[in-house]
């Protein structure tokens, strides 16, 4: 009886110890922020910068999601003029912007990502991103809008 008793301990410490649990991914340090979207608008005919030939000024710049009414966070880069929108794709959602100068709306910009988790690290996928009623430019390498007013 007592041999058995020694038998049965063996035996489930063998299990315990092999069904100890490994996070295959305690020692990868990944941290991937969504990508972030940065506009220059330009006079459709001159091709100027708009802000840099202050036709219209930083402080008239208004960007809005439709689908809740909040005021999307963005930054203005000052001696580039560009537009950069950081604060989308954090979280899985769908934005539906209206990038506005002056209470004139400039362009709609339609996102739909998602936050993914794979090969333990977390990163955002873009399944959508358009950018309507206006006419643009995107440069690949540069990750920038050219919008033309």
């Amino acid at each position: 009886m007592m041999r058995n008793i020694k038998i049965y301990y063996v035996l489930f410490l063998f299990i315990a110890i092999g069904c100890e649990k490994k996070d295959d991914c305690e020692d990868i340090a990944c941290f991937t922020p969504p990508r972030d979207f940065t506009f220059e608008l330009v006079d459709k005919i001159t091709g100027e910068n708009i802000f840099a030939n202050e036709t219209f000024s930083r402080n008239q710049i208004r960007i809005e999601n439709l689908i809740n009414d909040q005021l999307i966070e963005y930054d203005f880069i000052e001696g580039r003029n560009y537009i950069y929108i950081y604060s989308i794709g954090w979280q899985t959602e769908i934005v539906n912007c209206s990038i506005s100068l002056d209470n004139e709306k400039v362009c709609g910009l339609y996102i739909d990502a998602e936050r993914v988790y794979e090969n333990c690290c977390s990163f955002t996928r873009f399944n959508e991103i358009s950018i309507e009623d206006c006419d643009f430019e995107y440069d690949s390498t540069a990750y920038l809008y050219k919008i033309f007013i």
